[in-house]
């Protein structure tokens, strides 16, 4: 099985909501479309974003798959910038603004 069916099974197991446990199931899905719920489609948006930049944080401490620039990011994630009323240059400021107050908490 992979992390997508575990995180459903436990979130399911632990009575948490649909949109929860559906959001972990299709977190490595490109289309939004395929939820009904408005709540559900918004989650998943938010949790493929956060995927995004935490792989990025990945690689930069010495992981070795590397990740997309944001413009590549953006062209296959359409919908979830769309959902979220971001661009591109966003998506890099949120990054960026993320590693500083890292680092600077380090």
């Amino acid at each position: 099985t992979h992390h997508c069916a575990v995180g459903y099974i436990v979130a399911k197991s632990w009575n948490l909501s649909p949109t929860v446990h559906q959001s972990i199931w299709y977190h490595h899905y490109v289309h939004l479309n395929i939820h009904i719920s408005e709540a559900t489609k918004r989650l998943s948006a938010i949790l493929i974003l956060a995927d995004y930049i935490g792989a990025y944080l990945l690689y930069l401490r010495g992981g070795k798959c590397p990740v997309d620039p944001e413009s590549e990011w953006a062209e296959v994630h359409t919908e979830v910038l769309s959902e979220l009323a971001l661009s591109s240059e966003d998506i890099k400021d949120l990054r960026n603004d993320l590693v500083d107050k890292l680092m600077s908490a380090a």
